[in-house]
């Protein structure tokens, strides 16, 4: 059963990206990601009633500055996202992210895992391969593409550092801060692009429905740990980057070429590799 949820929570998580990108594609992207963390917040509220703890206020701190650091590293990605051939550097994302978190982790928790020495080289061959991979009519822009992949990269990794700091025995309650602080901090972009009277659509409600995807994804992967190993757990939900890339070649019929599949196929090597923190 722990399988399944992580399965579910890699699609979750993947395919809230996806349809993300595909609403900002078309609407206002700071409106289309407030939407998504509001869509967010309801189960996560809902959870902190039910899931209580004794939050500290460094913790809603903690909270509040990775909610601010996740909204704007959303809205960084939907854009990546939407972009021509965009969707193939979406590994690239999560193999810094994790890069990211374990540099943090090194100091911390000494060297890492044997896994995650032999996931690194896959990922930085993942990245290379699919920096200079790319189709010749997507080429042009692949030079703004790869140091906006590994800047959002950066800020999730970010992220996971931030709320690694806060304890589950705080309960739901900060998540459900860091949901909130994630809205505020995209109110002053939304007034200064004009889009204060944006009026509900179709394709805002698509990014309703992402950001409840990604909110699932993240229910999925809390009962995944809880039912199972977490070193089983973590390598297939880290898979979630590869998901975007499958709607992106079925649904949008995006080309990619053989070098640029060299490099998705080592960040399918590299993700479950470097998510494995924790020994085998």
């Amino acid at each position: 059963m722990n399988i399944l949820f992580a399965v579910l929570a890699a699609l979750g998580w993947g395919s809230s990206d996806f349809f993300g990108s595909w609403s900002s594609q078309h609407e206002n992207v700071f409106v289309t990601t407030g939407l998504y963390q509001l869509a967010g917040l309801v189960p996560v509220g809902i959870a902190a009633l039910f899931l209580q703890g004794t939050p500290t206020w460094h913790s809603y701190a903690i909270a509040a500055a990775e909610g601010a650091c996740e909204s704007i590293s959303l809205v960084l990605l939907f854009v990546l996202l939407a972009w021509r051939g965009g969707s193939v550097y979406a590994p690239v994302v999560g193999v810094t992210g994790l890069l990211v978190a374990i540099g943090y982790g090194i100091p911390h928790y000494g060297c890492p895992t044997w896994p995650v020495l032999v996931g690194i080289p896959f990922a930085g061959l993942a990245i290379w391969l699919l920096a200079v991979g790319a189709p010749k009519d997507v080429a042009s822009t692949s030079v703004h593409k790869l140091p906006l992949a590994l800047g959002i990269g950066c800020l999730t990794g970010l992220c996971d550092i931030l709320l690694a700091n806060i304890p589950y025995s705080q309960g739901m309650a900060p998540l459900a801060v860091s949901r909130v602080a994630g809205c505020l901090v995209l109110v002053p972009a939304i007034i200064i692009t004009h889009a204060r009277g944006t009026r509900m659509s179709p394709r805002l409600a698509v990014a309703v429905g992402s950001g409840a995807c990604g909110a699932a994804g993240t229910l999925m992967f809390f009962l995944a740990v809880q039912s199972g190993e977490f070193n089983i757990v973590t390598p297939i939900s880290s898979l979630s980057p590869m998901v975007p890339v499958g709607l992106a070649i079925v649904a949008s019929r995006q080309r990619v070429g053989r070098v640029q599949t060299a490099g998705l196929v080592a960040g399918l090597v590299a993700l479950p590799l470097l998510s494995l923190t924790g020994g085998a």
